[in-house]
């Protein structure tokens, strides 16, 4: 299995985890059961325009997209994070999140199908 490809990347996880297979297996599972309501929780509040909501959501994700290896993902969630709790840069908070939920959505098809290889 390619462990460095798509929008996941098990690099970060493998050498966080000292190659514990169980362990990443373990928080593939974690990311794969918890993203989703993280998700629906952003929907939610992008629907309300509750910029402080979304911050918060925001901050919660960075950890499980950082272990994915998603460090670009990690990156726009921070800046989602600082623009939604500081409720500055309001008009690209609609987008910027639409953006990662689709990419969130993704990588958890992927991984769905990465951990197979675990």
């Amino acid at each position: 299995m390619n462990l460095t490809s798509n929008i996941t990347n098990f690099y970060y996880l493998s050498e966080f985890s000292e190659n514990d297979i169980g362990f990443m297996r373990e928080m593939v599972e974690v990311f794969i059961k918890e993203t989703p309501r993280e998700l629906q929780k952003l929907q939610f509040a992008l629907s309300k325009r509750d910029w402080k909501t979304i911050g918060s959501i925001a901050h919660s994700l960075k950890t499980s997209v950082r272990l994915m290896g998603m460090k670009d993902l990690h990156m726009e969630i921070e800046e989602l994070e600082i623009s939604g709790k500081s409720e500055k840069d309001v008009k690209s908070i609609p987008e910027r999140t639409e953006k990662i939920i689709k990419i969130c959505e993704e990588a958890i098809a992927e991984l769905k199908e990465k951990k197979k290889y675990l």
